[in-house]
């Protein structure tokens, strides 16, 4: 009894040490929180929710494709913020995908970030998609495998033209994991910050769909309405 008394107050003083030297503030406004969180219920409730839309793959494969909602703030902000390299929104995104979507409640195997041109990953630093991968595997308790590349590069999605975007990233991944008995008839959840046509995401898709899943499924920050 006394030993876990003591054990309760050194959590209580290590999380009042720990919100002495980092505040719990929302990552939209900057307002301080009363308890930690990512963003306030004020910037949340300017988060609009949109609904799940379904983007073709393959004669087999339709892939459902979930977002926590639209493209403007406080997601665009911090969606935007790894254009000075911010790599803690990406983990708060991470975080807001899971708290804010139904994926909590639904069952995957594996999940698979839309990974970076090597060259655009030099010059960043980092993937975000990747890091909100990995934030979304740990609360989830599965892998999250980087099974496929661009094997080109290719200009931003943003600077292309919307009847263009398809041919942009066409054929542009290619599927590289060894195990490919990981995805043989499993659940692949995709997982990238912003989804516009679905046109990236379909690329992907169907690089994946060579592993022979049983399902894929995706989840963006973020969608342009």
């Amino acid at each position: 009894m006394y030993f876990s008394t003591i054990i309760t107050l050194i959590i209580a003083l290590k999380k009042a040490l720990f919100d002495l030297i980092a505040p719990p503030l929302c990552a939209y406004c900057k307002e301080l929180l009363s308890a930690r969180s990512i963003v306030c219920d004020t910037c949340t409730q300017r988060i609009t929710p949109l609904v799940s839309v379904v983007v073709p793959v393959t004669k087999k494969y339709h892939m459902p494709v979930l977002c926590i909602g639209e493209y403007k703030d406080p997601l665009k902000k911090l969606i935007l913020s790894k254009g000075w390299s911010d790599y803690v929104a990406s983990h708060e995104l991470g975080h807001l995908m899971y708290d804010l979507t139904p994926i909590a409640q639904m069952s995957f195997d594996v999940i698979v970030p839309i990974p970076l041109h090597w060259t655009r990953f030099a010059r960043r630093g980092y993937n975000q998609a990747e890091e909100m991968a990995r934030t979304l595997a740990n609360y989830m308790g599965i892998p999250c495998v980087n099974a496929i590349k661009r094997v080109r590069a290719t200009p931003l999605q943003s600077s292309v033209a919307h009847t263009q975007r398809g041919k942009n990233v066409k054929s542009v991944f290619e599927f590289v994991s060894k195990e490919r008995s990981i995805f043989r008839g499993k659940r692949i959840l995709l997982v990238d910050d912003l989804m516009t046509t679905g046109a990236t995401l379909q690329s992907a898709a169907k690089a994946i769909a060579t592993a022979r899943p049983d399902s894929l499924s995706a989840l963006v920050a973020a969608r342009v309405k």
